[in-house]
Formats: structure tokens, sequence, C-alpha cells
């Protein structure tokens, strides 16, 4: 059954990715929350949410249920339903295995919290809560100290490069941080311990909850103390 789950996953991805153009959120105060990334829940254990625009699918474990619905400010408004192929409509479902929901994204990303019903109920009937697993850092950032930087995710890895120096960059992703390892003046796809020691070093990234601003840190190698990254705003989502 987890083996369906995965794959199902990599479908709901590929096809949000194909029919749905990605779109980025409004970068000002109140914008739309980003519900995009893998979240474990309590109650219906793992859960992949894909948010385009204002729009959400995702899949959760329990039951192979599915998820759709519209985010507006840090709250997802969404149908689900359960024991259907993925890809089949609400409708398809039984109706006692469909219903509505709504989830609440903290300030800082890391958490929803929310309830859920069958249809019909007037009353709400439990909780539905999930903390985040990974989220996605893909995309080109603007950044003041590197120039324009590149990232590419896979799974939790992540690799790109930066304008300044040539600078690259290879990390990997535990909620809504990057750590990463830095190096400049080498010719792209060599190594970190090609470079100078100089010229390399570590760092960190933090991924706002919309997804659309990073901040974060970065030192030489041997260094304690860290150094502060201007803010780095999402130029586009590749």
């Amino acid at each position: 059954m987890k083996g369906r789950f995965y794959r199902s996953l990599a479908v709901l991805m590929l096809t949000a990715l194909v029919l749905v153009p990605w779109k980025p959120a409004a970068a000002e105060p109140g914008r739309t929350a980003n519900f995009t990334g893998l979240w474990q829940s309590p109650e219906w254990g793992t859960m992949a949410l894909y948010q385009m625009t204002d729009q959400v699918v995702g899949i959760y474990f329990f039951n192979d249920g599915q998820i759709e619905g519209k985010v507006a400010g840090q709250t997802l408004t969404f149908r689900w339903w359960e024991s259907a192929a993925l890809g089949d409509p609400y409708d398809s479902a039984d109706p006692g295995n469909r219903g509505d929901g709504y989830l609440t994204i903290s300030d800082d990303g890391s958490s929803l919290t929310g309830e859920w019903r069958h249809e019909g109920m007037d009353g709400w009937e439990g909780s539905w809560t999930a903390d985040l697993v990974l989220t996605d850092f893909t995309g080109s950032w603007s950044s003041y100290e590197l120039g324009l930087l590149k990232l590419t995710q896979e799974a939790g890895n992540v690799t790109g490069t930066y304008a300044y120096n040539g600078g690259q960059i290879e990390g990997t992703v535990q909620g809504r941080q990057m750590n990463f390892r830095w190096w400049e003046f080498t010719a792209e796809g060599d190594p970190y311990e090609s470079a100078d020691p100089g010229n390399r070093g570590d760092g960190y990234f933090t991924i706002s909850g919309d997804g659309q601003i990073l901040t974060g840190g970065w030192r030489y190698e041997g260094e304690e103390g860290w150094r502060e990254y201007w803010p780095m705003q999402l130029a586009m989502r590749e």
C-alpha cells in the first residue's frame, strides 16, 4: 500500500505541473499562503499538497484520500474524498467517504491545524493537523549579494549556482530550512573540495511560509559566526 501511495504522489505532482501553470503569489503583506509541501499528519498519515495560485490539490495516505480546495489568506478550505482511484472526482466517492474541511497554516509555515466532517454534517467531527516534512526551494531567486541564484531540488537534495564569482551550492532540506555548502572560482560541476579554502564555506536558507522569500546566513570554512544575507525574492519558479 505504501508503494501505491508514493506512485500516486509522483503522478499527482507531474499532473499538477503539466496541467496548471504555476504563478507566484503577490509579494506583499496579506499575501496568500503557500501550502505546497510534504506533510505528516497524526490523523491521516503522509499528505502531499500542491498549490497553483490559490488552488490546491493533494493526496493523503489514509484510504487513498484526495483533496481539492482554495486558499484565502492563511486558510485552505477543501473537499476530501477516499477509496477512489487517483484522479477520480469528488462525486465518484460514496457519500460516506467524502466531505469537507479547512486547514490554517502557522505563521512560520511549518504546521497545519483544522477540522473535518462528512458530507451533510453540520458540526465538525474531528481535528486535522500536520507538520511540514519537506518544502521546495526550486526556482530563480534575486539576491543582493549573490546576484541571480538558481536552485534545483530533487527530494530533499538541492544543487544550484549563483552569479557572484561563479558560485555553486549543494545542500539538504529539512522542513523550511536548507543547509548547504558553497564554493566559488571553480568550473561549473567541479566539487566543493576543488575550491581554495578561502573560497568555500557553508550556510543556510529559510523559506517564508508563502514560498516567496529566502533569508539566511553564510560563513567561510572554519568560521564560527554567521554573516546574514539580505532577503532574497523569488523571481521565477522553474
